[in-house]
């Protein structure tokens, strides 16, 4: 069983203190106290009180005059945790290639919907931004490449009237 030693630090955030390196022990990020904190993974002498030599005092004790945390440290919870990993990283690729099977599926039918919701949002901004009368038509043109630059020269000269700052 190892123990992890941790002295508190009050001066910063606790994400700082796990980066200060050996030659900034004695000094804070923050500057305005010392501190120092460490982890330090450590044998213990004895595994239960019963086993521990008259006399000497528990380990613990030892680290709260300094504010030292003692916690346990257990080497089957980092296998654990590495297990779990491994387990959510195929679970993962898994979800992975059913949602991309889903969506080749179901695209054709989520590109339809999308279309419609982007038509009601023309209609609406045009019925209540721009004041168009309700009863209108609109449509969707599509031509050939070489009928596109045709189309929309034919419709700048129909509606340009409309847009004062379009230049044609």
């Amino acid at each position: 069983m190892l123990l992890t030693i941790q002295k508190a630090c009050f001066c910063h955030s606790l994400e700082s203190c796990w980066k200060i390196k050996k030659e900034e022990f004695l000094q804070s990020p923050c500057l305005k106290k010392p501190c120092v904190t460490s982890k330090a993974k450590l044998r213990r002498t004895s595994k239960t009180k019963e086993q521990r030599p008259r006399g000497e005092a528990p380990f613990k004790d030892l680290f709260d005059p300094d504010r030292f945390f003692v916690r346990e440290y257990c080497l089957e919870v980092e296998e654990k945790v590495q297990k779990e990993k491994k387990q959510l990283i195929v679970q993962q690729t898994d979800h992975y290639k059913v949602f991309v099977h889903w969506l080749k599926v179901h695209f054709s039918q989520l590109s339809v919907a999308w279309i419609h919701l982007k038509a009601l949002r023309v209609f609406v901004e045009s019925a209540l931004r721009y004041g168009l009368p309700v009863r209108y038509q609109a449509l969707l043109l599509q031509a050939d490449r070489k009928q596109s630059k045709r189309l929309e020269d034919e419709l700048a000269s129909l509606f340009g009237y409309l847009d004062p700052t379009a230049t044609a």
